[in-house]
């Protein structure tokens, strides 16, 4: 299962990423530069589709860990599930973003919003992981849990 998943994912990605300047232009998704040599300094008007082939690649991603690794001790697949509505939740906020300009508060607002959601809503959720590269690391004895 998870080479199907690979080959979904790359291919996915691919095509979205082929065919980024239609989507793009037909949803009205498009980044145009600042003349003024402001933060975008891209000399063409460039689609902002990038979530598109970025965000269903990890959800399948995370469907197969959740799902096709019956029995892993990894991660459990509420853990797994949480972090996928995150993501979601995150790629409309950018989606909302691109097409309507939120102001950099709101999007601040629903982003810690929705990461104290599935920080508390998930039992299993531990960063252990960042901090346990090596022996050697000052932060491997550092242990975040939420719950």
């Amino acid at each position: 299962m998870m080479v199907y998943a690979a080959i979904f994912s790359a291919l996915y990605a691919v095509f979205i990423s082929w065919f980024a300047w239609p989507v793009g232009n037909r949803l009205g998704l498009l980044d145009y530069p600042d003349p003024y040599g402001g933060r975008k300094r891209h000399a063409i008007v460039t689609p902002l589709v990038g979530g598109l082939a970025a965000v269903p690649v990890f959800l399948v991603a995370m469907a197969v860990v959740a799902y096709g690794m019956e029995g892993s001790q990894a991660v459990t697949q509420h853990a797994v599930s949480s972090m996928a509505l995150l993501a979601t939740c995150l790629f409309l906020l950018g989606i909302l973003d691109d097409r309507f300009e939120l102001t950099p508060q709101i999007r601040l607002l629903v982003t810690v919003g929705a990461i104290g959601i599935a920080a508390t809503t998930t039992r299993d959720l531990s960063l252990d992981f960042i901090f346990s590269r090596g022996s050697s690391s000052r932060f491997s004895s550092v242990r975040l849990r939420f719950w």
